[in-house]
């Protein structure tokens, strides 16, 4: 690649030196603006035809058909990418309602068993506060003092 730049800026800068000493040697000055022209022309598609090889890729594949080809690979690997990952979704619920089912102590299996099995809780009554005495002075609480009736 980068003797292929070389190359072109050789040829090109040849070309230059042979195209001023043309425009040196003209017949008459009033070719000189024409002779200019053609001249800087000639240069822009020397400069043109290496930039427009390496677009289109001489005997390489055309820059249209290389962008064609990233975009379909480019999709294939995003449905690649979008079924990994509704699977790992779903690996991912699975795995929470296991856990669930666990920290319930329930298993699916034996769900109907467990439905007619009765459950008893236990509670244990909170005695109810029958008084409260709150002494306030000047510097604030001095002391509370609660009664639960028992």
């Amino acid at each position: 690649m980068q003797s292929y730049l070389m190359e072109t800026i050789g040829k090109t800068g040849i070309f230059i030196i042979c195209a001023q000493v043309l425009i040196h040697f003209r017949p008459k000055a009033i070719y000189e603006k024409y002779l200019k022209m053609l001249v800087s022309a000639m240069i822009l598609i020397q400069l043109f035809i290496p930039v427009s090889n390496f677009f289109a890729g001489a005997g390489e594949p055309s820059l249209a058909e290389r962008v064609a080809w990233f975009e379909e690979e480019l999709e294939r690997c995003m449905d690649g990418a979008s079924r990994d990952y509704e699977g790992r979704l779903l690996d991912l619920e699975e795995m929470q309602k296991e856990s669930m089912e666990q920290e319930l102590g329930i298993d699916m299996g034996t769900e109907l068993e467990n439905k007619t099995q009765e459950d008893t809780v236990s509670v244990t009554p909170i005695a109810p506060i029958n008084d409260i005495q709150i002494n306030i002075s000047k510097g604030g609480v001095e002391n509370a003092d609660i009664s639960t009736g028992e």
